[in-house]
């Protein structure tokens, strides 16, 4: 069973494209689509990667198990208008097109950390990563549980979770993909009072 996070997360994603997920999960994240073009982008894509890998397995013929070079004195073109041919060129583009989209992507670091004090002044810069480790600052030691929320700047949530307390702050991991822009960090506590709101701004 995957969990359902607020944004879809890779395992998420990819059961969501092999149809693995529950009915009630299926209905949430198709849900969350509607409004989120991220993770819509993502299950397009996860699922264009696995109709383009079926379609290049259809096209290995069933017999002979490894890709058989040409004959001396035989000419490439030819062995490359045969069906081996064919597919090896097939699996060779699916691997370059990998390359290209994961490149983007892959320059993304998978974890930031960042420690927030306040709201006011100059809000704090951290770069784009896959998911964010955020420490709060300046409560009491031994509150909580509390409730973390992150909003963008047009006040939309982008992520909410329940949290605990290290000594005078409250961590958690944003698993989330930030994209570039404000944002802002609301504690709760579990009556649903603010406690504290942080700022911080995402740049690539």
């Amino acid at each position: 069973m995957v969990e359902l996070q607020e944004h879809g997360t890779e395992d998420l994603i990819e059961c969501y494209t092999m149809g693995k997920l529950g009915e009630a999960e299926t209905a949430r994240f198709e849900e969350h689509m509607l409004l989120c073009e991220e993770c819509r982008e993502q299950a397009e894509y996860a699922e264009g990667m696995r109709r383009a890998m079926r379609q290049a397995l259809m096209e290995v013929p069933a017999r002979p198990s490894v890709p058989s070079l040409p004959a001396r004195g035989a000419g490439w073109l030819d062995w490359l208008r045969q069906p081996m041919g064919i597919a090896a060129m097939a699996m060779l583009a699916l691997v370059a097109a990998m390359g290209i989209f994961s490149g983007g992507r892959g320059s993304v670091p998978a974890v930031a950390s960042l420690q927030l004090t306040a709201v006011r002044g100059d809000m704090p810069v951290v770069g784009r990563s896959r998911e964010l480790d955020l420490r709060l600052t300046g409560i009491a030691a031994g509150e909580g549980p509390y409730r973390m929320e992150v909003v963008n700047a047009q006040g939309q949530r982008v992520w909410s979770s329940l949290t605990g307390s290290d000594g005078d702050a409250a961590t958690a991991r944003v698993q989330a993909q930030l994209r570039t822009g404000d944002y802002f960090v609301r504690l709760y506590d579990t009556g649903g009072a603010i406690l504290r709101e942080y700022g911080f701004a995402v740049h690539d």
